[in-house]
């Protein structure tokens, strides 16, 4: 009877750690994907900041980077070109303005 007893308390026990180990991997993996930039949307954001800087900028500019604001700091963009100045040396963001639905920059304000 006792040995029966602690049987089930064993397998109790690992039912229990195994629930939640797989609880574990499922929020570590959940968490890590989030985190993840997503390729087609940096190429999306690319392409628009590149039309917007020749349109908006005579002088030559440099896109270097693409930023992923995967923790939700700014609030009217998700995905933002790292951009520099090459006569001013000044960096600044390209993105697409999910309020206004417009591309914009934060080239003034950097400078």
């Amino acid at each position: 009877m006792f040995l029966e007893q602690n049987k089930k308390d064993f397998t109790d026990f690992i039912n229990y750690f195994l629930t939640q180990y797989c609880r574990f991997v499922i929020l570590v993996f959940s968490f890590t994907k989030s985190m993840k930039a997503d390729p087609e949307e940096e190429k999306k954001v690319r392409i628009q900041a590149e039309r917007y800087l020749v349109k908006n900028f005579e002088d030559k500019t440099e896109i270097y980077d693409v930023l992923y604001n995967n923790m939700g700091n700014c609030n009217y963009f998700e995905y933002a070109t790292k951009v520099k100045h090459k006569k001013y040396g000044t960096k600044f963001l390209v993105y697409f303005n999910d309020e206004t639905g417009e591309m914009e920059d934060t080239f003034l304000s950097e400078k």
